[in-house]
């Protein structure tokens, strides 16, 4: 008997042991358009058919939009990240 995950999806695991499961990775590069071409069909012919990898593909989807909508409004000033990044070389063993 499979164990049940969020929402009720079969739980595929996360061990790559299904051919047909698409891995996280795979759903980050989707949405930043980073697939190559031959992979774009295969991926969108599998979500077609897949409730599991959908739901996990949404996840990722509305997790990376709101990480953008939690940037800074303004970014630092370039002095500032500077002088940053020579503190934490400085201390790098």
């Amino acid at each position: 008997m499979s164990k049940t995950s969020v929402e009720g999806l079969p739980d595929q695991g996360n061990n790559g042991e299904s051919g047909s499961v698409i891995r996280k990775e795979q759903a980050r590069r989707y949405l930043s358009s980073d697939v190559e071409e031959h992979e774009l069909e295969g991926f969108g012919a599998h979500l077609d058919t897949c409730a599991h990898c959908r739901f996990h593909l949404d996840t990722e989807k509305a997790l990376s939009e709101m990480l953008c909508r939690s940037r800074p409004l303004y970014s630092v000033p370039t002095a500032l990240r500077n002088r940053l990044s020579a503190i934490v070389r400085a201390r790098k063993p």
